[in-house]
């Protein structure tokens, strides 16, 4: 499964319109999708950091491949940076509402 995949099953993005996910996800999957390189670029040795690097200015579908490949608890870190990523939302929106309520 893909990381935006992931992230529209894990927010619960499936029964919008595919135009709102598709703006949702893109959005999202920029924050989720650095926060987990940059966690996975920590278990890489400085070669295949350098490897990633030109790889994902050269093709992005590659660099993620290469992370999955090079990284054996990619899926897991992607997983555990999506729910992150959802609760700090989730959380967010819920003092956001508060703040709307006592106005």
């Amino acid at each position: 499964m893909t990381i935006e995949q992931t992230i529209i099953d894990k927010l619960n993005l499936t029964d919008l319109p595919k135009d709102k996910q598709e703006t949702i996800l893109t959005k999202m999957a920029e924050v989720v999708l650095k926060r987990v390189f940059l966690v996975a670029m920590e278990n890489l040795s400085p070669e295949e950091q350098d490897e990633f690097l030109s790889l994902s200015e050269e093709n992005p579908k590659s660099a993620e491949e290469f992370l999955l490949e090079k990284v054996p608890d990619f899926d897991a870190l992607a997983q555990k940076e999506i729910a992150s990523f959802r609760d700090e939302m989730q959380k967010e929106t819920a003092e956001n509402m508060a703040v709307l309520e006592n106005k």
